[in-house]
Parts: structure tokens; C-alpha cells; sequence
């Protein structure tokens, strides 16, 4: 019997030790404005949320990985803003490319609880030459041998209609997002300094 008691727990202890940390995110809240099949060159907002659910003694995601989010929307702007369970939040401007790429210390929290982040996407439907279905969001996990994390991908659809009249540009929308990328942060440092200080109520 006692043989029996050190075999479980030496099996316990090797599991705890060669087993890797494995997230448990999920995409939730997705909606997409205008819903329904889109035109082409059609203005389209995607908002979702990103939860990341852990007690006080687990982190929120593996510091070593990325969360890595992707879109066929031509000219897209990201924004999001992290809040964790504790009261703690940080808000971030927007990121002009294909794909944001989200450092896991930028993600991983421990003692804060759950967390949550909150996304906003925004962008223009692809020009098609048929009716085709095209990927508005895209998200997964990359471990840190860069490999993606099996069954963490999570995609979002939406048909593009060759026959659709898109709605007129406007001036007012245009001149908002100019003025927007002027507060575009430098990169991943800038971002990651914005996190702490705002989670952690540190003045400039």
C-alpha cells in the first residue's frame, strides 16, 4: 500500500512538472456591424471579448506564448482594453495591421484573477471577384516553440457579395481615422509599460 502511495504521488509530481501550462481563453460576445451578407469595400465594426478565467493563485495565460489575431479586412484597426477581476484595467489605441500579435506578458496576470479583454475591430470587406465567405476574425494561441496550439483557433465568417453596392465613403470617417494613427504606439514596449502603469495606477 505505502509502495502504491509513492507511485501516485511520484506520478502526480512528474505530470505537475512535464505537463506545460495550458490556457483556458475563450472568444465570447462576438458581433459584427453591418450583419448579414456585405458588399464590397463596406466600413465593418467586430467587436468581442476575450476571456482568460483563473483564480488568484493561476496565471491568465503562458507568459512564453503569443495570442495572435488575424483578418482579411483591408486597412484594419485594432483597439482593446485588458480588466482583470481585481478592478485593474488598461486601454489600449489603435494597431493599423492584418495582425496583432499579443506578447504573453502582456496577457499573463497571477494574484489578479480572471481576466478579461475587450476588442474592437474595424475595417473595410475585401474586394471579391464572386461571392465568397472571408475571414473577419481569426485567433489563436502560438506556444513558444512557435508552434499553434492545437484546438485553440477560434474563426469568424462573413459572406462578401459581388453584387452588393457598398454605401457611400464619408469625410467625417475618414478624417477621424487619420487623425487616430497619430497616437499609434511604437510597439510591443510601449504597450507593455502602458499595462502596468494603468493596472497598477502608476503616473506618468
Amino acid at each position: 500500500m505505502k509502495k502504491l502511495t509513492k507511485l501516485v504521488i511520484l506520478a502526480t509530481v512528474f505530470l505537475a512538472v512535464c505537463v506545460p501550462f495550458v490556457s483556458a481563453w475563450n472568444v465570447d460576445s462576438y458581433t459584427i456591424a453591418p450583419s448579414g451578407s456585405l458588399a464590397q469595400n463596406t466600413p465593418v465594426k467586430v467587436s468581442f471579448t476575450v476571456e482568460f478565467p483563473a483564480n488568484t493563485s493561476e496565471a491568465t495565460f503562458p507568459s512564453g506564448s503569443d495570442l495572435v489575431m488575424t483578418t482579411d479586412l483591408v486597412n484594419p484597426t485594432w483597439s482593446y482594453t485588458i480588466t482583470t477581476s481585481d478592478g485593474g484595467s488598461a486601454v489600449t489605441p489603435g494597431f493599423y495591421n492584418q495582425t496583432l500579435d499579443l506578447s504573453g506578458i502582456i496577457l499573463s496576470y497571477q494574484g489578479h484573477g480572471s481576466e478579461v479583454m475587450s476588442v474592437t475591430l474595424t475595417g473595410k470587406t475585401p474586394v471579391v471577384n464572386t461571392t465568397s465567405s472571408k475571414t473577419m476574425l481569426n485567433t489563436y494561441e502560438v506556444d513558444k516553440t512557435g508552434m499553434v496550439v492545437t484546438g485553440s483557433q477560434v474563426t469568424k465568417t462573413a459572406v462578401i457579395s459581388d453584387s452588393l453596392q457598398a454605401p457611400a465613403a464619408t469625410t467625417t470617417t475618414t478624417s477621424t481615422t487619420t487623425n487616430s494613427k497619430m497616437n499609434q504606439p511604437n510597439g510591443i514596449l510601449d504597450q507593455i509599460i502602458g499595462m502596468f502603469k494603468s493596472l497598477f495606477g502608476i503616473q506618468s
